[in-house]
């Protein structure tokens, strides 16, 4: 009688669990629905995208990326791009950078005050740097990222690329 009942609680909770996982992905989606004016139909489309990843960053931050992707303003189009991209930085400098929608969020900011254009191209040329410097030196991507944030706009106004100001972080 009470391994009967044990199993029921195991398959309730099991249950409970999915029902629970499944809410939290309709709520993925719906933000990114909302954020970015997407249909449900591009909404799935994307879904699908980002679920076909070969990668070991879980489907759920996957889908927090690319919200933060299409709040930053990436087009349509290039969202799941960006969202691999950026992705791929993220696998190669683990938690270095902290959580990856913070980073992902810091970095399309820098994009933004310096290009102006936030797509893929631009976050794989950006990523590839920071890799490269927090390789090739002692500055990490964390500091990297963090001190191109918070002198973007000071560098940009002073004719300071941003290939300039990431050397510069990382002579530091």
């Amino acid at each position: 009688l009470a391994a009967s009942y044990l199993g029921f609680e195991f398959i309730t909770s099991q249950f409970q669990s999915m029902i629970q996982g499944s809410a939290k992905v309709a709520d993925a989606l719906t933000d990114m629905q909302r954020a970015g004016g997407y249909t449900t139909e591009e909404v799935a489309g994307l879904n699908k995208e980002l679920t076909d990843f070969d990668t070991r960053t879980s489907t759920e931050t996957l889908r927090s990326i690319a919200n933060i992707a299409i709040r930053l303003g990436v087009a349509k189009d290039d969202v799941a791009a960006f969202t691999q991209e950026f992705d791929k930085l993220y696998v190669v400098l683990g938690n270095t950078l902290g959580d990856a929608d913070s980073a992902a969020e810091a970095l399309g900011k820098i994009l933004n005050v310096f290009d102006g254009e936030i797509n893929a191209d631009n976050i794989s040329k950006l990523g590839n740097a920071i890799v490269s410097l927090d390789q090739s030196g002692v500055a990490s991507g964390a500091f990297l990222v963090d001190f191109m944030q918070r002198l973007s706009g000071i560098a940009k106004s002073s004719n300071i690329s941003l290939g300039a100001l990431a050397g510069l972080g990382a002579g530091i």
